[in-house]
């Protein structure tokens, strides 16, 4: 997606007016060249939230649209890789080795990413295995589902409101600083079974 095509109608687009209103829709305007953030002006009045003062996303991969699944954007981390910043970064201790204790812990640096930013919107997913994070080694077996990546969640494509949320230029900042760069990965789950429940 290039800075000046606009995100497609399922997420972002303006609603297109009826054939005898005789208007035509407004024509997107990209916010300090960001690729994903756009408004939309209507007889003066702001149709979309100006996203100017928060973080742009990276563009979504060519073709992100003719998936069967949404597109995820965040942290590939696995449990293990969340629970190694309770001392780094929390000066707090591990509950041990297991799964379920990594597990554990795993959600409450998850919890602690939220306190610390106050940026609420972070969220767990599994993402689709890709031949790039198959040699990151970051690709886990999930029993009892299908190996997957663990991913850290900002927003996804599923809806324009979750696609839209972002953090402010200085909560990405933080996230970053502890994080790294996040990216775009395909959620393991269908478009049919997506759990849209968990993003509202």
């Amino acid at each position: 997606m290039s800075d000046a095509t606009p995100p497609p109608e399922s997420i972002c687009a303006s609603p297109t007016p009826s054939p005898e209103s005789g208007r035509t829709t407004p024509t997107p305007k990209s916010v300090r060249k960001s690729p994903t953030a756009y408004y939309y002006k209507c007889k003066g009045r702001r149709r979309y939230p100006d996203t100017s003062s928060l973080t742009p996303y990276k563009p979504l991969p060519e073709g992100w649209d003719k998936s069967k699944h949404y597109w995820l954007y965040g942290w590939p981390k696995s449990d293990r890789q969340l629970q190694s910043l309770l001392p780094s970064y929390f000066h707090m201790s591990i509950a041990g080795t297991t799964p379920r204790e990594e597990y554990a812990d795993a959600r409450c640096v998850e919890h602690l990413l939220q306190l610390l930013t106050s940026y609420k919107d972070i969220n767990w997913f599994i993402c689709k295995p890709t031949e790039e994070t198959i040699k990151e080694g970051i690709v886990e077996d999930l029993p009892p589902g299908r190996p997957g990546i663990s991913l850290v969640t900002l927003s996804c494509t599923a809806r324009r409101r979750f696609f839209m949320q972002r953090p402010t230029v200085e909560q990405m900042e933080r996230l970053t600083g502890i994080l790294g760069e996040p990216r775009w990965l395909e959620s393991q789950h269908l478009k049919k079974d997506f759990p849209l429940d968990y993003l509202a």
